[in-house]
C-alpha cells in the first residue's frame, strides 16, 4: 500500500469521524426540541425550527425532521380524520337526542288532558 493511498484511507476516516459529529450533533438539537420547546404548541415549534435551523447539524435535523413528518403525514391526517368523524357523530347523537326531546314535548302537550297519565 502507498502512502497516497493511507493518506487517501486517513481522509476518508477523517470525513467518516466529521460525519458522525454532524449526525450526532442534529440528533442532538432534535432532542432539545423534544424535552424542551413542546409546550409552545406546534405552530410555534415548527416556526423556531424553520426560522433557526438553517446551517450545519441544524439544516441536517431540519431535513430528518422533514423526511419524518412526511412519512408520518398519512398517519397524521388519518388520526385528525378520524377524531374529528368521532366528534362529528357524538354531535350528530346529542343533535338527535335533544331534538326526540323536543319531539316528544310537543307530542305530550298534543295529547287530550284525558289521555295524559
Amino acid at each position: 500500500m502507498t502512502f497516497d493511498e493511507l493518506k487517501k484511507i486517513d481522509n476518508n476516516a477523517l470525513d467518516a469521524r466529521r460525519l458522525t459529529e454532524k449526525l450526532h450533533a442534529a440528533a442532538q438539537s432534535l432532542a432539545r426540541v423534544r424535552k424542551a420547546d413542546l409546550d409552545k404548541g406546534l405552530t410555534a415549534v415548527l416556526g423556531d425550527i424553520e426560522r433557526h435551523w438553517r446551517y450545519g447539524s441544524d439544516a441536517m435535523a431540519l431535513e430528518a425532521f422533514h423526511t419524518a413528518l412526511g412519512e408520518l403525514l398519512p398517519e397524521a391526517l388519518r388520526i385528525a380524520e378520524l377524531r374529528l368523524e368521532a366528534q362529528a357523530r357524538a354531535a350528530s347523537a346529542r343533535a338527535r337526542a335533544l331534538t326526540e326531546q323536543v319531539r316528544s314535548f310537543f307530542d305530550e302537550e298534543q295529547q287530550p288532558k284525558g289521555e295524559q297519565q
